[in-house]
């Protein structure tokens, strides 16, 4: 089962003064989108399995199959959403003049 990992947040850093250039920092633990896609499947692969288990009488309870399918779900629509954002990127680039 995925882990959410909680947003922290440095009150110690300076937002930038207007009319400064302002410098961009990455996380050192940035994720690319072929990972999204693998934790995507796994948590679908993860689901169908505890679906069929359900339904072949196993012991797992009905809510930890719901849990499961519904992370999956959210997790591919989250993939949707930022594979729309990246071609409507690319898109916007490639319609810019030189």
């Amino acid at each position: 089962m995925h882990t959410l990992d909680a947003i922290n947040f440095d009150p110690t850093i300076k937002l930038p003064q207007l009319g400064t250039k302002a410098t961009v920092s990455t996380a050192t633990n940035d994720i690319s989108f072929l990972d999204m896609l693998h934790r995507n499947d796994e948590l679908y692969k993860n689901a169908t399995e505890k679906a069929i288990k359900y339904a072949a009488g196993e012991n797992i309870p009905v809510h930890d199959v719901m849990v499961s399918m519904q992370n999956a779900k959210l997790s591919f629509q989250f993939a949707v959403q930022v594979r729309n954002k990246l071609v409507e990127s690319y898109q916007e680039i490639t319609r810019m003049q030189i």
